[in-house]
């Protein structure tokens, strides 16, 4: 009974930002239609502007609840200032190495063939444009989405339960606040590695990092049309490469030092 009473109040410690986030999303949209004439509606300058206003909008709330566990004791400090150079390179070039071998896992599967709701995702952000994903995929999207699920989440259920269940518990929420199953199986597989490098590292700057660099990778491989050789040449060394960083970004993740076994009193 004491257990299901804690993760019943993990669970709603957890979903309660979730939930604030998705009202206020609601809320803005509502009033944006509500007040918003017809004419300008339909201006592709408002229709830009109604897809990144709700995530500035939103980002302060994330914040205060972000600066709300700090001085709660949820979490440390951030660590962030003391990353080296090195290793932010090579956690977002192994990160990006797993998410191109997961990416052609999901294609090879046929997930996304069948998954209408993630084709109705993908032709809208085609309409937005390359230049305008890159702004909100590539940099609203990782800083808010880190803030929630890594900074937040993620310490929220280590501090109830340890490392591991705050790893796969907010690697399973992210995958769900995707909203379809293609997105959200590849959110989930690179959920467990932003936030296994968060947990370790305290540094939410590194999981940004990595999240906008397979971002736009992920706006930037469909634009480039036949700048990329397709041959099978090309696929292996690419698939190589990515091996070989992806090795090396996991050697990073087992050998860096515990920050939250430095900080811990003895």
């Amino acid at each position: 009974m004491r257990t299901l009473k804690k993760g019943l109040h993990t669970a709603l410690r957890c979903v309660t930002p979730i939930l604030a986030c998705l009202a206020l999303y609601e809320m803005i949209y509502l009033l944006l239609d509500l007040f918003v004439p017809s004419s300008v509606a339909d201006t592709r300058a408002y229709f830009l502007f109604a897809d990144i206003f709700p995530d500035l909008a939103v980002l302060p709330a994330v914040l205060c609840f972000y600066r709300a566990d700090f001085r709660g004791g949820i979490r440390g400090e951030d660590r962030s200032r003391f990353l080296a150079i090195s290793a932010c390179f090579l956690c977002a070039a192994g990160f990006l190495g797993v998410y191109l071998l997961v990416d052609a896992a999901v294609s090879f599967s046929g997930i996304a063939a069948q998954d209408a709701a993630f084709q109705e995702v993908d032709a809208y952000f085609d309409s937005l444009g390359t230049v305008w994903n890159l702004l909100t995929a590539g940099i609203a999207a990782p800083v808010l989405e880190e803030l929630l699920f890594r900074g937040v989440i993620s310490n929220r259920i280590r501090e109830d339960w340890g490392r591991a269940p705050a790893v796969i518990g907010s690697a399973l929420l992210f995958g769900i606040y995707h909203g379809n199953l293609t997105q959200g199986v590849v959110a989930f597989v690179m959920g467990i590695f932003l936030a296994w490098a968060y947990l370790k590292t305290e540094a939410l700057f590194l999981t940004v990092l990595m999240h906008a660099a397979v971002n736009v990778t992920a706006v930037l491989l469909p634009a480039s049309g036949g700048l990329l050789p397709d041959t099978p040449e090309a696929d292996a060394a690419l698939l190589a490469l990515c091996v070989v960083f992806s090795v090396l970004f996991l050697r990073f993740l087992l050998r860096a030092p515990d920050r939250q076994q430095e900080r811990r009193p003895q």
